[in-house]
């Protein structure tokens, strides 16, 4: 066993769930090295393999749609489908053949709608199945487009899954002996074993693969888990979630105790904001309420225990009828904070789902959505979601009323549709009538190279206009795709209108290259994408012992900002290796950044941003060190002693780079995370409410500072900075 590097999933499980999710970047899917075999992962939906750092960076000059494409007849909303052969071998680890491996292609209907709810996302049926030859080789006919799952059963070894494979691709699944954990979770207090506590393992692409819970001795077990990097999840009733980040070997059984600390304590009411009327059974939860979720008594009152203690904590809140709420805490180790909520009656929305022909469309998946940012760090949203009854009517209830919404409705083979729902004046209940979903468009074609090769395990992507952005309407139609064996690629269930598309190859997405205009049913066929020279930069992410972290994230961008390409996001694989593909010459900025939300304060895995800058295209051995991190704790006083709240305290190096921020909380207390070797000087600003910002908090800092202090390095505590008035 070793650690993996990566335990970013910590609370991403609790996350994801909610929607924040959806604000971190489109997509996700890499591609898959067309002369590599795919290393399957455990069951559940992630990505097939990790691009190969050794393989030259794909060519670029310029992409161009070099055949106009035929403009064929309009498809009937269920005709048939094209299909095509997706072949491949089962393997094991040593490339010998296993025949008689259990093959089943689960299609996910929403699996390429990239900003959906993730219980319908990972919605699958199973399309077809089949059994390895002798040789280890199959072949299925799959519908063409439609992105699939593989799962692979074969005995003697741990279920696998090749993820998003598509017709016209040739893969090979590696099966593994599988892997086990065992262990004890105990206080860290007292070592008192921990009975009932949650226990979740996730794969390394944020897949849930097993949820238990300890026994009256504290002890867990787990097996039959598919080899390579999982974090364990420990959610304890009362004491604080903690993970660990594993590497499991084939055929090793781990032994991983957990020790989880006392964390901080929520307490306070939940009411009726009309009334003021204490709300019984509301739910409260720490970020959303996928983990530690507690409900209210009769009088309204709950307490949370376990709290994590960080910078800003959201705290959501809930109840049958009402719209659910927000609210941003500040805890630390072992504190007491109270934080009330006012609730307020939900509002309900109905209509019914029609093709264009005025025939219900049942079993369509409807969704409401609101999505606002009220505070810095204080993100509002909503998601309730229903599927249509046989006569195509939905009923969405329990809608909040302080933010508009809109409406998401996808249906395979008719066109999926983002509209505009309603205002937040728009009523307690609103009847949107009858929505109509269009005809389904298509659009297919190849990447080639400028000498007409096919690349195979290049990702296209497909946006409506504005989706580059973070217009939150507009980030609802992202497609990706993978192309196959021949190149091709192909979009299904598709509204008529324009969309751009472009290629991903590697870690970055290129620029809009191409429009597309379709009309309702249209099937654009024989689009082509031609691919010319590029540039890579290569490199590692490494922390203060030199070890390679594995899961950071990184940001490019030019370092001039004349110069041409966008912003492109890579993610560090084993031994903290990292790529950037398909650069234009020039100089770029790189940045660094690996957040273990579960980790202990000044552990091996709590390091700050890295950033190295001016890196030319087609550098390798770039190195980015990764510190660890300290906080600086303080208060924030006026002169007469008095604890001054949502005072802005800024953290600034030696050559003016800010390196930190926060605002105050209701006691005035402070704490900045920088890295633990750092020397800065803190500066203190006063705010006020905007009202045309949302009512946020703004500071002036074009003004000098209320107080000033230099000096401070980082791990200092019970700094005072007196503001002036």
């Amino acid at each position: 066993m070793k650690p993996a590097g990566t335990v970013l999933l910590a609370i991403a499980a609790v996350l994801v769930t909610l929607g924040v999710w959806w604000l971190t970047g489109v997509g996700g899917k890499e591609p898959a090295p067309p002369s590599r075999a795919i290393r399957a992962e455990a069951p559940g939906p992630g990505r097939t393999t990790e691009p190969a750092l050794e393989t030259p960076a794909a060519e670029r000059t310029s992409t161009k749609e070099a055949v106009p494409g035929d403009r064929s007849a309009a498809v009937p909303v269920l005709a048939e489908e094209a299909e095509s052969s997706l072949r491949g071998r089962t393997v094991d680890s040593r490339d010998r053949p296993v025949p008689g491996a259990e093959i089943r292609a689960m299609g996910r209907p929403a699996a390429d709608l990239a900003f959906i709810d993730r219980e319908y996302q990972e919605e699958e049926r199973e399309t077809v199945r089949t059994q390895s030859g002798d040789q280890g080789e199959f072949e299925m006919r799959l519908p063409v487009g439609r992105p699939h799952d593989l799962r692979v059963d074969a005995k003697g070894f741990a279920e696998a899954m090749a993820r998003w494979v598509y017709a016209g691709q040739d893969v090979t699944v590696v099966l593994l002996r599988g892997a086990s954990i065992h262990g004890t979770v105990r206080r860290k207090q007292d070592l008192a074993p921990v009975a009932g506590a949650e226990v979740r393992v996730f794969s390394s692409t944020d897949v849930q693969l097993w949820k238990g819970t300890t026994d009256g001795e504290g002890r867990y077990s787990v097996a039959d888990l598919y080899p390579g990097d999982v974090v364990l999840l420990v959610i304890p009733e009362q004491e604080r979630a903690e993970s660990l980040s594993l590497h499991l070997e084939e055929g090793e059984a781990v032994p991983c105790d957990v020790e989880v600390s006392i964390g901080s304590v929520v307490t306070g009411a939940v009411r009726d904001k009309a009334t003021g009327l204490p709300i019984e059974g509301a739910e409260i939860g720490a970020w959303s309420f996928d983990a530690k979720v507690v409900r209210t008594d009769a009088s309204g009152s709950y307490a949370l225990p376990g709290v994590i203690n960080a910078p800003n904590v959201r705290l959501c809140a809930r109840a049958s009828g009402y719209g659910r709420y927000e609210i941003l805490v500040h805890p630390g180790e072992g504190d007491v904070v109270r934080a009330d909520f006012e609730l307020t009656r939900g509002r309900t929305a109905r209509g019914r789902v029609v093709s264009r022909d005025g025939a219900p469309v049942a079993g369509a998946y409807v969704a409401a959505a609101s999505q606002t940012r009220s505070d810095r760090w204080l993100v509002r949203s909503d998601w309730v979601s229903k599927r249509t009854a046989s006569d195509g009517r939905f009923e969405l209830t329990g809608l909040r009323t302080d933010q508009p919404h809109l409406l998401v409705v996808h249906q395979e083979r008719l066109a999926t549709t983002v509209s505009k729902g309603f205002d937040t004046g728009a009523g307690n209940t609103i009847d949107l009538g009858d929505i109509v979903l269009p005809a389904a468009a298509s659009l297919g074609g190849a990447v080639v190279t400028q000498d007409g090769e096919p690349i195979q395990g290049i990702f296209v992507t497909l946006d409506p206009p504005g989706a580059e952005g973070y217009d939150f309407m507009n980030r609802f139609d992202h497609r990706e795709i993978q192309t196959g064996v021949e190149g091709s690629f192909h979009f299904a269930d598709l509204a008529p209108g324009k969309c751009f598309l472009r290629v991903k190859t590697g870690d970055l997405s290129i620029r809009r290259e191409l429009e597309v205009d379709l009309a309702e049913g249209e099937a654009r066929r024989g689009v082509r994408m031609e691919l010319g020279e590029g540039m890579s930069i290569r490199g590692r992410v490494v922390d203060p012992r030199d070890r390679g972290v594995e899961g950071a994230s990184l940001i490019l961008v030019p370092a001039d900002p004349d110069q041409n390409g966008g912003v492109a996001s890579a993610r560090s694989r084993t031994d903290g290796r990292f790529v950037f593909s398909l650069l234009e010459a020039g100089n770029y900025d790189i940045t660094a950044s690996y957040h273990d939300m579960h980790g202990r304060s000044g552990d091996d895995h709590d390091l700050v941003d890295g950033r190295v800058a001016g890196v030319a295209a087609g550098a390798s051995g770039v190195l980015i060190r990764l510190q660890l991190a300290a906080y600086v704790r303080g208060t924030v006083l006026s002169p007469d002693g008095v604890a001054v709240p949502r005072a802005l305290v800024v953290a600034a190096d030696a050559d003016g780079r800010r390196v930190g921020e926060e605002m105050t909380d209701a006691e005035g207390r402070f704490r900045i995370r920088m890295a633990a070797t750092a020397t800065v000087t803190l500066r203190a600003w006063l705010t006020r409410r905007v009202p045309e910002a949302e009512g946020e908090d703004y500071a002036d800092e074009t003004q000098p500072p209320q107080a000033i202090q230099t000096g401070v390095r980082g791990g200092d505590v019970d700094i005072v900075l007196v503001v002036a008035k």
